[in-house]
């Protein structure tokens, strides 16, 4: 049996792999992480600093991969997110637009964090309602099955455009 499955290992051609270069994430002298220096063009940094003028923002943000249109002070109840606490306040990277009464600013999926900051706290964690429904197939004590979901509760504490670049 080990020798056949040794021939039949020997026989099979497998094809090489290639590896993409490996920056650290990590500045090894400050300890700080890596970040690529970004360049912008003078357009962008005028419509961002027109977009920095107003008084109030909305954003499309996408927590657990769910998009939600969102304002300051705004709440938003998501699926449940196990390693945050009550109290702990989260930044949110992955925003499609943010935008204002003068423009908007729309990302290709997502705008660069570099451009922004969006701060979020949890206010708690809740149950939903019981849901119970009969397996109409089903006999004897596995007849009823109960689900109940579990939710995060956040708030929406800055939206802000950074405008040092």
């Amino acid at each position: 049996m080990n020798r056949t499955l040794q021939s039949v290992r020997n026989t099979i051609k497998v094809k090489p792999t290639y590896t993409l270069p490996v920056y650290p994430t990590f500045n090894a002298k400050q300890k700080q992480p890596f970040v690529p220096p970004i360049t912008h063009s003078k357009t962008t940094i005028d419509a961002l600093q027109s977009l920095a003028n107003s008084k109030s923002f909305y954003a499309i943000a996408e927590i657990k991969s769910k998009p939600f249109h969102v304002a300051v002070s705004d709440i938003i109840i998501t699926m449940r997110m196990n390693d945050l606490a009550i109290g702990d306040v989260i930044q949110l990277d992955r925003v499609r637009e943010i935008g204002s009464e003068k423009g908007s600013l729309v990302g290709n999926p997502y705008i660069l964090p570099a451009y922004f900051n969006m701060k979020a706290v949890v206010l708690e964690h809740t149950q939903a309602k019981p849901i119970t429904r009969r397996h109409w197939k089903v006999s004897g004590d596995d007849k009823y099955v109960t689900n109940q979901s579990h939710h995060t509760v956040l708030r929406i504490v800055d939206i802000s455009i950074n405008t040092s670049q």
